[in-house]
């Protein structure tokens, strides 16, 4: 009896939370309080008394006596409402389904000469920007408020365009509207629809409401895929993504059907498609990709628009990323531009386009990354096909496409404004800090930086050669491109202001290409060099020591390395040619010669004898592995030589691509390990004694194994790389709302 009894309980709850589910799944539905839910907006009743309004919702006014749902789409609502010197009054609210996606509503208010309205408030940062239509009037909401009257007037037909479909409200005669602008506070518009008298002691408002999923009809590419998610071994030339290896791919991406911001995808599982999932198109990195690939479509599918679900890799200069060529099945085609930053942007901590919206994002080992819906107009007819033709520019990332007849909304991101009044009042953001307050941090500092002698490394610590027995940890900062090179009263300033933050460590970074002359960077600039040398003055008078690297991003022009035929501004095509040819190898000698003899006249010692540097990082990203493809002109020349050194040793690979990706690699590690030790037999001859690093980023096995020959190992992280939001390494510059702290930055 017991247990007959507790399984009728259980069962009451399971049949009540599937009838819950099922009516919390539908789009249109009426809520406990009676009011219409349509997609992501609710409107509710309301009466102004005028002083405040009497909003549906509100249990102490709008009091739900009875309610009713049934498996037949029927909802009904009825209660009393409680208004201030009234008796209560009845309320009823009824929604019927008669087909998929159409209903008809009816709202009454009884027994009260009030007048009342039927409202909802569309979120500010969600409507922004969203086109209504009014009858034969389109109406968007503004991205900047100019008044908050936006439109009133009458209309019998209502289009909304919700998240994840277009709901229209049809009344038989048209009543009143009015939409409203109250942003910034509270930030929101206001719909008002006004509830006509059928009595003078009754309201009534009847509508015909309709809501269409947007629908897309995803396009069968597996044909055409090239690529998988997963990469197991970077750089081997099979792939998947980007061909980076496990720490870099994008294996936790769902498969299958998946709808991203109201777009339909198929996502291919690899397992059913020979471990091929996505299309991935060359690039100047990834000059091994096909440039292009094509499919035919047998559904011959149509639609107004063309969704792309897509990214890219090693961002370009250029915006032309690539084309799409659609061809119909009359024989007309249609060429399509895709544009890096504008439809699309890097799937590493993606950031939003013009034509780009983040409609996905996860995590890697190593990122946050994200995939871009883009939308394209189609002439609407049977498409027989469709192709994909990078400019081989930036590596083009294809995960799915969608044909559709609607474009769902995009979130904007509309002008947000902070006035100073009661509530925000203006702050002078000093950075410099005030001398002896709590936030000075300088007392942590044994000035002058140098006075233990130069570091060394003990039993796995770095330790002063004066104080052996005493390990260090070093904390601080980068000064990167143009930071150097100031006037002696802000290095003065920028030092104290470094020092206040309790920073002991200065990274001087991308500052190479600074301090050269622009028709030879091998020679120093007289006065940048003075800028720089003053601020290492400083800085070693406050105990901040230095770090930096010997190659970072000194660009340079044509003629400079013989074989290269024009301006070396590609600076990893430089850390590409830098491991083979003879001419950037003296280039990158000559430049350090003169750099590391130099002698400050502010400390009067060269830098290489400065106690005060810590330790050198010689090619900053250098990874042979990662850098060799940087361009045609790097892989042609990296092929060539490998096939001599395959003839050479007199080894073969077969036609068997696992045996070649082996020789290749070990090709790869003896050219690095060779020009390795002359770098670092050059840099002691020159007197450098501090420690030395390389290859500073990147985790993998074979990593581990070239690292032996460092005296320590440098790695990068990155939780917020800079991005920028029009031209890139210029500002303004985009900052990522994510925790450092939780980010993944796969340093181990």
């Amino acid at each position: 009896m017991k247990n007959t009894t507790l399984t009728r309980i259980l069962a009451a709850f399971v049949l009540a939370g599937a009838i819950a589910g099922s009516y919390a799944e539908n789009p249109v539905r009426l809520d406990n309080a009676g009011r219409l839910v349509i997609g992501d907006i609710r409107f509710s009743a309301d009466f102004w008394d005028g002083k405040r309004n009497f909003i549906q919702g509100r249990d102490k006014e709008w009091r739900v006596t009875d309610r009713k749902n049934d498996d037949s789409g029927q909802w009904w609502r009825e209660g009393l409402l409680s208004l201030p010197q009234d008796a209560p009054v009845p309320f009823t609210s009824q929604l019927k389904q008669s087909a998929p996606g159409v209903f008809t509503y009816d709202m009454t208010v009884d027994k009260t000469t009030r007048d009342f309205s039927f409202r909802t408030s569309l979120p500010g940062d969600v409507f922004v920007g969203r086109c209504f239509r009014l009858d034969d009037q389109e109406l968007t909401l503004p991205l900047e408020k100019d008044q908050v009257e936006i439109f009133s007037g009458k209309a019998g037909n209502i289009v909304i365009p919700c998240r994840d479909g277009v709901a229209t409200l049809e009344c038989k005669d048209a009543i009143n509207v009015r939409i409203h602008d109250y942003r910034p506070r509270p930030n929101h518009f206001s719909m008002l629809l006004s509830m006509p008298k059928v009595t003078p002691e009754r309201s009534r408002l009847s509508l015909a409401v309709t809501y269409q999923r947007y629908q897309a009809t995803p396009l069968d590419l597996r044909r055409a895929a090239n690529m998988g998610f997963t990469d197991d071994t970077a750089d081997d030339g099979v792939g998947g993504w980007t061909d980076q290896g496990p720490e870099n791919d994008l294996r936790m991406l769902p498969t299958g059907r998946q709808r991203f911001r109201g777009t339909d995808f198929a996502i291919i599982d690899p397992q059913s498609n020979d471990g091929k999932s996505c299309i991935a198109l060359a690039g100047a990195a990834r000059t091994c990709f096909p440039a292009s690939a094509a499919v035919e479509l047998a559904d011959a599918p149509r639609g107004n628009w063309l969704f792309l679900l897509h990214a890219s890799a090693w961002g370009s200069s250029s915006q032309d990323l690539g084309h799409i060529v659609v061809t119909y099945q009359d024989g007309d085609k249609q060429d399509i531009p895709v544009r890096y930053g504008s439809d699309v942007g890097n799937w590493r901590c993606p950031g939003a386009c013009e034509n780009g919206e983040v409609v996905w994002t996860g995590e890697n080992r190593s990122a946050f990354v994200g995939l871009y819906r883009s939308a394209y107009p189609l002439a609407n007819k049977p498409i027989k096909g469709i192709a994909f033709k990078s400019s081989v520019h930036a590596v083009w990332l294809i995960v799915a496409a969608s044909v559709g007849e609607h474009r769902p909304p995009r979130d904007m991101s509309a002008p947000f404004y902070i006035v100073a009044n009661e509530d925000w009042q203006p702050i002078d953001f000093a950075k410099d800090v005030e001398p002896g307050s709590v936030m000075d941090f300088s007392w942590r500092l044994d000035a002058p930086a140098g006075k233990y002698g130069p570091v060394r490394i003990r039993n796995g610590r770095f330790v002063f050669n004066e104080r052996p027995n005493q390990p260090l940890r070093f904390y601080g900062t980068n000064l990167c491109s143009g930071g150097p090179y100031t006037s002696k009263e802000w290095a003065e300033r920028l030092a104290d202001r470094i020092a206040a933050y309790g920073f002991n460590v200065l990274r001087l970074h991308h500052h190479d290409g600074g301090m050269v002359m622009k028709d030879n960077t091998t020679r120093l600039n007289p006065e940048t060099i003075d800028q720089l040398d003053y601020l290492i003055h400083c800085l070693k008078q406050r105990g901040i020591y230095i770090t930096t690297d010997l190659y970072i991003s000194r660009r340079l022009p044509k003629g400079e390395i013989p074989e290269y035929p024009d301006v070396l501004s590609d600076i990893t095509a430089y850390k590409a040619m830098f491991w083979l040819l003879d001419s950037v190898w003296h280039n990158w000698r000559n430049y350090c010669e003169n750099y590391l003899n130099h002698v400050n006249p502010y400390t009067g010692m060269t830098i290489k004898d400065d106690p005060a540097l810590i330790s050198i990082s010689i090619i900053n990203e250098g990874n042979i592995k990662s850098c060799w493809a940087a361009n045609a002109f790097t892989r042609k020349l990296y092929e060539e030589r490998f096939q001599a050194w395959l003839t050479h040793h007199q080894l073969d690979d077969q036609g068997v691509p696992e045996q070649r990706n082996r020789l290749f690699e070990r090709f790869l590690t003896e050219t690095y390990e060779k020009r390795f030790a002359q770098m670092t037999s050059f840099l002691r001859e020159q007197g450098v004694r501090c420690p030395l690093s390389d290859q500073n980023m990147g985790t993998t096995l074979k990593l581990s194994q070239m690292r032996r020959l460092y005296d320590y190992t440098d790695n990068h992280g990155y939780s917020s790389h800079p991005r920028f939001a029009a031209k890139s390494w210029q500002l303004p510059s985009l900052v990522t709302q994510r925790s450092a702290i939780g980010s993944p930055l796969s340093l181990l």
